[in-house]
C-alpha cells in the first residue's frame, strides 16, 4: 500500500474495485476511503472531512498516473464505528479521473460545491444526524 494510514484517517483502504456492467463488461475505478472522529463542532469536523477528502484526491493521483485505463475514482470519508455505530458517509465522490484535479485545485469545500455535478454527496444530506447534539 503506497498511503501512510496513519496520516489519512482511521480505517483507511484503497483498491482497485470491479463490477460488470449491464452488458456483463467489468468497469474498474480506484477506490479510496477512510473515517474520522467528530472534532468541536460541526464546522471543525466537516473541514476535517473534506481536508482529508483533499489529501486522498492528491495521493489517487499518483495510483491514477500509473494506472490510466482504470479511468475514475471515488472517494469515500465517513465517521469512524467508534463516533456512530452505523457509521455513515460524510463524503462520497465518484468522477472520472480527469474531475481529480477540480478537488485538488479548489481552495475550500464550498469553492468544490460550486463546480462539482455531484452536489448532493458533498457533503450528504444529514451526514452530521446521530453525532451532534442540537
Amino acid at each position: 500500500m503506497f498511503f501512510n494510514s496513519n496520516k489519512l484517517g482511521k480505517d483507511f483502504k484503497y483498491e482497485i474495485v470491479s463490477v460488470p456492467d449491464k452488458t456483463g463488461e467489468l468497469i474498474y475505478w480506484h477506490d479510496t476511503s477512510a473515517t474520522i472522529k467528530v472534532e468541536v463542532n460541526e464546522e471543525e469536523t466537516l473541514e476535517k472531512a473534506w481536508q482529508l477528502v483533499v489529501k486522498l484526491a492528491k495521493k489517487l493521483k499518483a495510483k491514477i498516473i500509473k494506472k490510466p485505463e482504470v479511468k475514475s475514482f471515488r472517494i469515500i470519508v465517513g465517521w469512524s464505528k467508534e463516533t456512530r455505530e452505523r457509521q455513515g458517509q460524510i463524503f462520497k465522490i465518484w468522477q472520472p479521473n480527469k474531475n481529480l484535479d477540480l478537488i485538488i485545485n479548489c481552495k475550500s469545500l464550498s469553492e468544490y460545491q460550486k463546480v462539482t455535478e455531484d452536489k448532493h454527496y458533498v457533503p450528504f444530506k444529514g451526514w452530521q444526524r446521530d453525532v451532534f447534539k442540537d
